[in-house]
């Protein structure tokens, strides 16, 4: 009986020994997969950055719209901030990067107080010619206005 004790104490100190001495197994490190690299599109043209800053507007967006402008975007985004709605009901090219669009508007009617009451807009169909300018290989909107 004591033999076999000894005898399993034995093994078990020989079993550790080897355990703790030994080097430990190799593993292969586990792959990290690679994302893609983050995307910002770009719009590719002057028509498609007008429709892009309009689609931003409609959805609400009046801070993401105001940085496409190529001045001053916070006070654009006060402007736009005022629009409670905008839909694009046409839009047509006047010039290679100025468009005349027709939007649905209906302006908050807190900007009746504004410094130009609405900020120049009226409930309903409003026409403004709206131009694009590439800056620095990114296309911007220079300016909104009444006429061409």
């Amino acid at each position: 009986m004591w033999i076999k004790i000894i005898l399993a104490v034995l093994l078990i100190g020989y079993v550790t020994k080897a355990v703790l001495t030994s080097e430990p197994a190799k593993l292969s490190p586990t792959p990290t997969p690679t994302l893609p690299p983050q995307v910002t599109l770009q719009p590719a043209s002057a028509e498609d950055t007008v429709r892009q800053f309009i689609s931003l507007l409609s959805s609400g967006q009046s801070t993401a719209a105001a940085e496409m402008m190529a001045s001053d975007s916070a006070v654009w985004a006060t402007q736009f901030a005022a629009l409670t709605k905008v839909s694009l009901v046409s839009l047509s090219p006047a010039t290679d990067n100025s468009f005349q669009v027709v939007l649905d508007i209906s302006p908050a009617s807190s900007s009746a107080s504004a410094p130009i009451p609405y900020y120049g807009y009226a409930a309903g169909q409003n026409t403004r010619w709206i131009s694009a300018v590439r800056i620095n290989d990114q296309w911007k909107i220079a300016g909104i206005a009444t006429g061409p």
